[in-house]
């Protein structure tokens, strides 16, 4: 039986040498080039997480502008402390994580996905963390410029992760009141109790607040359809992120009613 990296893709882009261009292509054919390796080995596809993105493309473009390749940052920064910093990581009790990371970096025709993924494959120790069953999610990070050479070229990481959560009977401590309902912390995620008078269709945008090494960010928006009385909405997560511990703006919208807007803190 020939190599698994061997067999052939029906992923798209493989062969692409990275430019600023073409990044998002690029880190779109990487994952799937890597996924492809899993499902040959019977293994569940990793999904792209946006906090492991983030982390993997701001190291990148880190090893490139401080010219160093290492999965430690000259200033002594680790895996584990950047994904603390994007709040992948909880500091709370309670969960379990898992994390890994694959970096490399290549010159011409040996940048492109397929031939990083290559190298990867027949590589002992990267390997074994695409093949790993202990991950469930996954950022790819590329800088299309290489950290160690003037060639052309391109950098590649990519984080790996797990994070599971042993629920605990939900507690919640009032914040603050509104006009139509109140916000809570939980133990996951945001916890809203909305009072309506009327069937009405709610929108819901929830935004990450800056913090130290983090940039805000809006997670996303959804629709909810609300019933007279008491409405209790959970929101643990909100697109391709987790509500994890921050601050955030929940944007309240609701046709006929004044828009609200909540800060509410998350601790666990």
């Amino acid at each position: 039986m020939a190599p698994a990296a061997a067999q052939a893709s029906d992923c798209t882009g493989t062969n692409l040498q990275p430019t600023a261009a073409n990044v998002a292509q690029v880190s779109a054919a990487t994952l799937c080039l890597i996924n492809e390796q899993r499902a040959i080995a019977g293994l569940p596809a990793l999904a792209r997480q946006g906090d492991l993105d983030r982390s993997s493309s701001a190291f990148a473009e880190l090893m490139v502008d401080q010219r160093f390749f290492a999965h430690e940052s000259p200033d002594g920064h680790t895996l584990t402390y950047r994904l603390r910093n994007v709040n992948y990581i909880p500091v709370a009790s309670g969960w379990e994580w898992t994390v890994g990371e694959n970096i490399g970096w290549a010159e011409y025709y040996l940048a492109t996905p397929a031939q990083m993924v290559k190298a990867w494959m027949a590589s002992s120790g990267h390997r074994a963390n695409i093949l790993s069953r202990n991950f469930s999610d996954i950022g790819v990070g590329i800088d299309a410029k290489s950290p160690l050479s003037a060639a052309t070229g391109a950098t590649y990481v990519t984080d790996f992760g797990r994070r599971t959560y042993h629920e605990e009977p939900l507690s919640s401590q009032p914040l603050t009141g509104t006009s139509i309902g109140q916000a809570a912390i939980s133990h996951m995620g945001i916890q809203m109790r909305i009072l309506l008078d009327r069937r009405v269709k709610l929108q819901l945008s929830v935004r990450r607040l800056a913090q130290p090494g983090l940039a805000a960010h809006t997670l996303g928006t959804k629709t909810l359809v609300g019933r007279p009385g008491n409405n209790a909405i959970t929101i643990k997560r909100m697109g391709a992120h987790r509500i994890t511990t921050g601050r955030y703006r929940v944007t309240i919208k609701a046709k006929g009613s004044q828009l609200i807007k909540q800060t509410v803190t998350v601790t666990y």
